[in-house]
């Protein structure tokens, strides 16, 4: 009984140092990226994100969508911010929908576009609201139906049934 108790302690110890560290680094990554540290954030966010991290994902994002630290690459920005969209995050998916807004990194896709401006508007994202009646006003009426019905989708399956691009 002893040993399990031990062990188990050992396991949560480690857990939580783990956790420690990760916040250590995700706080070290973040004061980086804001100073401007551009190389030090990329080397403690990029685990970061792999992992999971909304975070670290959005930032990563935004450092390529800018070229700050890395090359500037749409794609990739596209890459990172979809991870955190996908995962309720209200700057991923306002990026997302810029990105599909104007057609970089990804194809040009007003029906997207609305859908990710949409689910960050539906978080109180004023910035959202703002590009979304933006997007909307090129939008048929048709359009923007598909739109809201992939939002309304998207939302109701927890960011699983967003499409694929």
């Amino acid at each position: 009984m002893d040993f399990r108790i031990a062990t188990i302690a050992g396991i949560l110890g480690a857990v939580l140092a783990s956790a420690g560290a990760r916040a250590d680094d995700a706080t070290a990554g973040d004061e980086a990226f804001k100073n401007g540290d551009f190389q030090t954030a990329l080397k403690l966010l990029a685990p970061l994100a792999q992992q999971g991290d909304v975070e670290a994902q959005v930032d990563l994002g935004a450092m390529y969508f800018a070229g700050h630290g890395v090359a500037q690459d749409f794609r990739e920005a596209a890459k990172w911010f979809r991870a955190a969209a996908q995962q309720g995050n209200v700057g991923g998916q306002t990026n997302l929908g810029i990105l599909y807004a104007t057609g970089s990194g990804v194809p040009q896709d007003d029906v997207r576009a609305y859908m990710w401006f949409s689910l960050a508007a539906s978080q109180n994202s004023a910035g959202a609201v703002r590009y979304r009646d933006h997007v909307a006003q090129r939008m048929t009426a048709d359009l923007l139906q598909v739109a809201q019905d992939a939002a309304a989708r998207c939302k109701a399956s927890s960011y699983k049934d967003c499409g694929s691009q």
